[in-house]
């Protein structure tokens, strides 16, 4: 979500001098961080979660009465 508020914050950015054109730079590397950060999470999550047996069938819910 932090990722999403930079790049709305980045695109909004005004690069008119110098002084702006610094803290937009570092507001790019912020955002660029961010998004390998995100993505290598996300492939940590998706090699490492566990799931079940895709042979077995599920298990269903008793009947409610």
């Amino acid at each position: 979500m932090t990722v999403g508020i930079f790049l709305i914050f980045k695109g909004r950015y005004d690069l008119k001098g110098q002084e702006k054109l610094e803290a937009a730079n570092t507001m790019n590397n912020f955002v660029v961080v961010g998004v390998f950060l995100v993505t290598v999470v996300n492939v940590f999550i998706a090699s490492f979660s566990i799931t079940g047996d895709p042979t077995l069938p599920l298990k269903t819910m008793p009947p409610v009465t």
